[in-house]
């Protein structure tokens, strides 16, 4: 998009036309990255309104000429309209608006502890210190992790032991679409850490080449940009609660639309002769990184299909939202009256998308947890896939652990007050 606004073929009428229509497809594609985004074009902005003091400045002093001063393409216009779009489509259509209420909330409410623990955060670890792992939990993790956590989320109104006996988690995973072959899927992993750390140089060394090279004719919103990207990477680092509620690797993959330009030209300087290796080097480079980053090379080892290029595997299991869900959710917001309600942690992010807010969710749909009087949601993955999935981050770098559903004590021990076939209630 940047590319087109600064062509020079492209009036200036057309190009905020462009961008107009661009911003307002990235504001309702995901809240979280149109946050972002509309940061950077604001902050891209205000950069271009303190260079141009500076020009003028110069001007004033007869140090640059008038007509040599740069020229500018992202407008006030341009981002009053994107403002507006940002504040319909969070406050009015999504209702997403409390996120950011809560986040600034947090992050202001933290920052005493700038340091403290950003670093560790799960997603700055997988953007650059990501481990190769395919170990799967076991049975002993599982059922350890329960007991652990048993006695400080037990209710008043528990079940006995007799009653709960029964049931007895088992690691089950989700489908995969080929078997696994642990020498490939190690061999495709470290070669995707390789691709990755190469491009992570590659910016760091172009970047400088840009910013030290005076006679650079890289136009100076681009500069901006890869400048506004840098200081929000940071910033995730020095924030306590930042790291927890946006991806840093998201934010670098966004990031990348303006830091590939330092990339190539990094190759283009360290690979003057042939002109076209290094051209072909980078397309190889960036061209494995978008098919590792898209899902389409790890599931052919067996590693995890992807939920946009498959209808199977454990982010399908975990993320996809089917229509009878939706119903489910909308019928419990309407008919709930008081108490808790169990379901994994998967199903309660989609709680929170499409129901009541106010209802008091409880994310671990295990017997040894719940009350005798309280709710308990089935998902599609949890009545069609028999799938229980557990948040164990806390104490594994695995994550998530996936399990089986109590389905048989929800059949024996409560009463089922909802089904439309795939999705189910209890109470």
């Amino acid at each position: 998009m940047f590319l087109i606004l600064l062509d020079d073929k492209i009036g200036p009428k057309l190009k905020n036309g462009l961008f107009i229509i661009f911003g307002f497809s990235l504001v309702v594609s995901h809240y979280s990255t149109s946050y972002i985004a509309l940061i950077i074009l604001l902050l891209i902005y205000i950069f271009g309104l303190l260079y141009k003091l500076y020009e003028k400045n110069k001007i004033r002093k007869g140090k640059l000429e008038p007509e040599k001063k740069e020229n500018f393409f992202l407008g006030w216009k341009v981002i009053l309209v994107l403002l507006i779009f940002q504040i319909a489509w969070i406050a009015q259509f999504s209702a997403t608006s409390n996120n950011i209420i809560s986040t600034i909330d947090n992050t202001y409410e933290n920052i005493g502890r700038v340091f403290s623990e950003s670093i560790s955060g799960s997603s700055i670890k997988n953007a650059l210190l990501r481990k190769v792992n395919i170990e799967k939990y076991s049975d002993q993790e599982l059922n350890g992790y329960i007991d652990e956590n048993k006695q400080l989320f037990t209710p008043l109104d528990v079940y006995s032991g007799q009653q709960t006996r029964n049931y007895i988690p088992k690691i089950e995973n989700s489908e995969k679409i080929n078997y696994e072959n642990k020498f490939y899927f190690h061999s495709l992993s470290y070669l995707y850490q390789f691709i990755k750390y190469s491009i992570i140089l590659s910016i760091l060394f172009g970047t400088l080449l840009i910013f030290l090279d005076r006679s650079s004719r890289v136009h100076k919103e681009f500069i901006f940009a890869m400048i506004v990207s840098i200081l929000l990477m940071f910033s995730i680092f020095v924030l306590p609660f930042i790291y927890k509620v946006y991806n840093f690797e998201r934010l670098f993959q966004q990031s990348l639309m303006f830091f590939s330009l330092s990339s190539i030209i990094f190759f283009q300087t360290i690979m003057r002769k042939p002109r076209s290796l290094f051209l072909f080097f980078a397309i190889i480079l960036y061209s494995g990184y978008s098919l590792f980053n898209n899902g389409f090379l790890l599931p052919l080892t067996g590693g995890n299909p992807t939920m946009n290029l498959y209808n199977t595997g454990f982010f399908y299991d975990t993320f996809y939202t089917h229509e009878e869900e939706i119903h489910s959710i909308n019928w419990l917001s309407l008919n709930y009256q008081s108490g808790d309600v169990y379901m994994d942690p998967h199903s309660q992010l989609k709680f929170y998308a499409f129901g009541d807010p106010m209802i008091n969710i409880k994310p671990r749909a295990i017997p040894v947890f719940m009350g005798k009087s309280s709710y308990v949601y089935s998902s599609y993955s949890n009545k069609i896939k028999g799938l229980n999935f557990l948040d164990a981050s806390d104490k594994f770098d695995k994550g998530v652990i996936p399990f089986n559903f109590p389905a048989q004590f929800l059949d024996e021990n409560k009463d089922k007050i909802y089904n439309n076939r795939y999705s189910e209630i209890f109470k």
